[in-house]
């Protein structure tokens, strides 16, 4: 084991975009087994190329860099997910708009009529039908 260590020492290892590239790989390795393609068995060996590559670079800022613009858009696109999943389970008892001013998406209880909806962050105040 200690072999091991002194092989991957001052190279990147494994991350978070190194596994997110496995685990595509996985996938497309069983949705090749259904489909029998060669593009999609040449794309598995690339993924996984790639990920070898990034395990035992020894350029450890731009693997890290790397990882942090995926790690950015990773957390973005699952907060998106968050919040629509969110705004499905609340769909029955309220009603969402957006605020003309600074596009800030406000939750209103339904059924209230016509009212009038004040933005908590910009100020901007307008009427609408719920």
């Amino acid at each position: 084991m200690n072999w091991l260590k002194r092989v991957m020492m001052g190279r990147n290892g494994a991350d978070q975009l190194n596994l997110a590239i496995l685990l595509v790989g996985m996938v497309l390795i069983l949705i090749g087994s259904f489909f029998r393609s060669t593009v999609i068995n040449f794309l598995v060996l690339i993924l996984v190329l790639i990920s070898v590559f990034r395990m035992f670079s020894k350029n450890i800022q731009a693997r890290s860099r790397e990882n942090a613009v995926f790690l950015r858009i990773w957390h973005r696109l699952k907060n998106f997910l968050y919040r629509e999943k969110l705004r499905l389970q609340n769909k029955k008892t309220y009603k969402f708009f957006g605020c003309p001013g600074c596009k800030k998406t406000l939750r209103v209880p339904k059924g209230k009529g016509r009212i009038y909806i004040t933005c908590p962050k910009c100020g901007e105040r307008f009427e609408s039908k719920t």
